[in-house]
């Protein structure tokens, strides 16, 4: 029932998150159209796709170690972790690239969702921070 529910509200959602927050133009990527940064930069949002589902997994590892009356914070800590390891991945592999590769990648993946920087922020920044509470109340 829930992988049901996922299929049917991840379009909505995003749909309704895109027109909240919608792409801006940008001048300093207008040479750039979204296939030539998803050539550049397809390979860096696979692999944090990939480092998403080790965060999402991070919490089962840890399971056998967290006392009872901490394991319901594994919730959070997972859902933030998908969000931790994907951004923590992407500014590893971008930053040795320069500054501007990494403002190139952020650049691809609001045209990939086709939501803007400020939305990506306004939802993964909470749910970062979620992550981090988490993480300190599991080891509470």
């Amino acid at each position: 029932m829930a992988v049901l529910a996922s299929i049917v509200l991840t379009p909505i959602i995003v749909y309704w998150w895109s027109r909240a927050f919608p792409v801006r133009n940008n001048p300093e990527f207008a040479s750039f159209d979204y296939e030539s940064l998803k050539k550049r930069n397809g390979w860096i949002d696979l692999i944090a796709t990939a480092m998403m589902f080790v965060g999402l997994a991070l919490p089962l590892v840890l399971l056998p170690f967290v006392r009872k009356e901490n394991a319901m914070w594994l919730a959070g800590l997972a859902i933030g972790s998908m969000v931790i390891f994907h951004f923590l991945w992407v500014c590893a592999v971008t930053r040795s690239f320069g500054g501007r590769r990494s403002k190139e990648f952020w650049r691809f993946y609001e045209l990939r969702w086709g939501i803007g920087i400020g939305g990506i922020k306004f939802v993964y920044i909470p749910i970062g921070m979620l992550g981090l509470l988490s993480a300190v109340m599991v080891w509470h």
